[in-house]
């Protein structure tokens, strides 16, 4: 099976067949982003909030993380719910994602778990359960948006180790 390419710099909003909502941070204050949960809204590719990149990581050629833009934290498995967290790579934040076998559309599942026996829903808030192929909040598209004010930052990736510059911490705080 060959890998789903989302190549680094392009941004994505994370839209859902039931109800056709995209996945959004729920706090607005900044010093909040961490643990927050992922809520949902009507699509506006404006709203810093609803913006995602999906970055390959780990060493399967499946495992993602799942990055919020405006917070540059991950999602994060949490008590059945996905908050965001600071990235570590470790396997409740790396998620595999598989294409439906759904003509027109592409539509995918965001699996929690290297066996697929999970995978993400949106039930109000982004939870996590059993898969359930015929359950439309477990179907996602990513829609690629031009945001100019997200397009302004940058992420900055060593070229011999892939890895990328890191605020220890992960704070907002100065200095």
């Amino acid at each position: 099976m060959e890998a789903l390419q989302f190549p680094r710099g392009n941004y994505y909003q994370i839209v859902c067949k039931n109800g056709n909502q995209a996945l959004r941070i729920q706090e607005n204050d900044p010093s909040k982003y961490e643990k927050s949960r992922i809520t949902s809204a009507q699509p506006n590719a404006q709203d810093n909030s609803q913006i995602f990149m999906i970055e390959k990581v780990g060493q399967k050629d499946d495992e993602y993380e799942i990055v919020n833009c405006l917070s540059a934290l991950v999602f994060d498995e949490e008590s059945k719910e996905i908050r965001l967290r600071p990235g570590k790579q470790s396997k409740d934040q790396l998620f595999s994602v598989v294409q439906a076998p759904i003509q027109g559309q592409r539509w995918f599942w965001i699996k929690t778990d290297s066996k697929g026996n999970s995978a993400l829903s949106l039930e109000g808030i982004l939870r996590y359960g059993n898969f359930d192929s015929n359950s439309e909040s477990q179907l996602f598209t990513f829609a690629q948006v031009n945001n100019p004010t997200i397009a302004q930052s940058a992420v900055i990736i060593n070229n011999f180790s892939g890895k990328a510059l890191d605020v220890p911490g992960a704070t907002f705080k100065k200095g």
